[in-house]
């Protein structure tokens, strides 16, 4: 859910109908709603009281079309205007998150918050949201902040969602398609490291903009996470 002008308008009824129609041509599950436009809202500034009436508002209608597509989690991206960079952004982040987790019916959804901040700011967020709040780990991010995969995955899996989320990242900066394995998101290097590390994740879920060409797209990248999976695990079993 980016907002206006950001894929689907999920805030539109007609819209949300017209996409439920278009997933059953295809053999295709929606896991997760993804908040993305709080990135632009800002969760670090939840003190602002208008700030604080949108992101509930958008909370809501996430649960609610969450509820439409069969998802059972709700992704809360901590990137952009929401990156935690000071104490003061901790405190107002960990306040939206434990408002979200209270919102009437979220119980029944799986609420994740995804991010690549210190490890143990993540178990503190966990802690603050009475254990209500898990960690969306995704391959993808800890390439644009110059981190291993491999050891923020070490330090949240306890805390994390059980499927990790894999996308590219486009070697232009666009935030357009971009095959898996083809971009400048190093998978191949994380997919090697996250073999040998303890918990070993077992499920993955492609992230990508399959709006356009989608059965090309998704059979392309199906094929790549089964390569970048085989290859992996060949190298370690050699």
């Amino acid at each position: 859910m980016g907002g206006p002008g950001r894929g689907i308008d999920f805030f539109s009824d007609r819209h949300l109908d017209a996409f439920q129609n278009y997933l059953r041509k295809y053999p295709i599950s929606v896991s997760s709603i993804s908040l993305n436009r709080l990135n632009d809202i800002g969760l670090v500034s939840f003190d602002v009281h208008n700030v604080a009436q949108q992101v509930l508002e958008l909370a809501e209608r996430a649960l609610t079309v969450a509820n439409h597509l069969g998802a059972r989690r709700i992704v809360i991206p901590g990137f952009r205007r929401s990156y935690i960079k000071s104490q003061l952004d901790f405190e107002r982040t960990a306040q939206a998150l434990r408002k979200i987790t209270e919102l009437p019916g979220m119980n029944e959804m799986e609420v994740a918050y995804e991010t690549v901040i210190d490890a143990t700011l993540q178990h503190q967020l966990n802690r603050f949201a009475l254990g209500k709040l898990n960690m969306q780990f995704d391959l993808g991010n800890p390439c644009l902040y110059r981190l291993s995969a491999a050891e923020i995955w070490r330090d949240v899996a306890m805390i994390a969602c059980n499927a990790i989320h894999v996308k590219d990242i486009p070697l232009d900066r666009s935030r357009g398609y971009v095959p898996l394995g083809n971009g400048r998101a190093k998978l191949q290097r994380s997919f090697e490291e996250l073999a040998i590390v303890k918990p070993v994740p077992k499920t993955f879920i492609l992230e990508g903009h399959y709006f356009n060409d989608p059965e090309r797209r998704l059979r392309e990248d199906l094929v790549g996470l089964t390569e970048l999976i085989r290859s992996a695990q060949a190298m370690h079993q050699a």
